[in-house]
């Protein structure tokens, strides 16, 4: 029996929409009366069921390939900054403020930063995706779509710290093993290592952190920065001032032109 070539699409749509469909069973979306428990769950679920559609249209002849990107490490020539993607996210926003302590919401000292990132990075020559344009929430699928449909080389998350001891205080970083990890790796470690030769802040850890959904779950090398602690009153201070957010984004735009310019760490 012979089989056309719209007919094998079809069957291969068919067998991918039934592992869906498991998969959503599996994944406890649906509740016991058939329906969808609560509105942000379907919002969830639209856009895992959005991505999980991109990665099979490979399957069924559509025009997603595997994810390549650029690190400055391969080998040729080199790409210009005009033709590197970075995606900057300001962690948090809309009804999600993050970290807020005497008045400072986490959410506006990520966006403040971030603001300044972009704006340096332009100046050089690179296209930059803000993640979250505005004050609105979203939620961390759609994060990580948004970089992924902008075909991102690297992902940088801002944020901003908390602890219950009120003494902690400086810059921590964050990558994850399960995506892209040694370029993650070198990224996170640069981005650290630039933002406390700007701020001399005090010297965290780097982690290997598996948690954070957003740098798990993009494609791209990732890192997630906590630029300082919003539960110490000091830090609170500097770190809701311009001048020194403006070290900061400087810092962070300092480790992502090594991280594509190797020869010059």
């Amino acid at each position: 029996m012979k089989w056309s070539l719209q007919k094998i699409e079809i069957t291969v749509a068919a067998v991918v929409l039934v592992i869906l469909l498991v998969w959503m069973g599996s994944a406890g979306v649906w509740s016991a009366n058939g329906e969808i428990a609560e509105e942000e769950d379907k919002q969830v679920f639209r856009e895992q069921i959005a991505v999980k559609m991109d990665v099979t249209k490979g399957l069924l002849g559509g025009t997603e390939k595997e994810y390549i990107y650029y690190t400055g490490l391969e080998g040729g020539a080199k790409k210009a900054p005009d033709e590197i993607v970075i995606a900057i996210d300001a962690g948090h926003g809309g009804a999600d403020d993050g970290c807020v302590r005497r008045g400072v919401k986490e959410k506006e000292v990520n966006y403040k930063i971030a603001e300044k990132v972009q704006k340096k990075l332009m100046g050089l020559g690179y296209q930059v995706v803000m993640v979250r344009e505005s004050d609105t929430f979203m939620t961390l699928t759609k994060r990580v779509k948004v970089a992924r449909r902008a075909h991102a080389d690297i992902y940088v998350s801002i944020h901003q710290n908390s602890s219950d001891i009120t003494s902690a205080r400086g810059v921590e970083a964050y990558y994850s093993g399960q995506n892209a990890k040694e370029d993650s790796k070198r990224l996170a470690e640069l981005l650290h290592a630039q933002v406390l030769q700007e701020t001399g802040a005090n010297k965290r850890s780097i982690y290997e952190w598996e948690e954070f959904h957003v740098i798990r779950e993009s494609v791209m090398p990732s890192c997630l920065i906590e630029t300082g602690f919003l539960t110490n009153a000091s830090e609170r201070y500097r770190l809701s001032d311009d001048s020194y957010q403006e070290k900061i984004a400087e810092g962070i735009v300092s480790g992502i032109q090594q991280y594509f310019n190797p020869e010059t760490e």
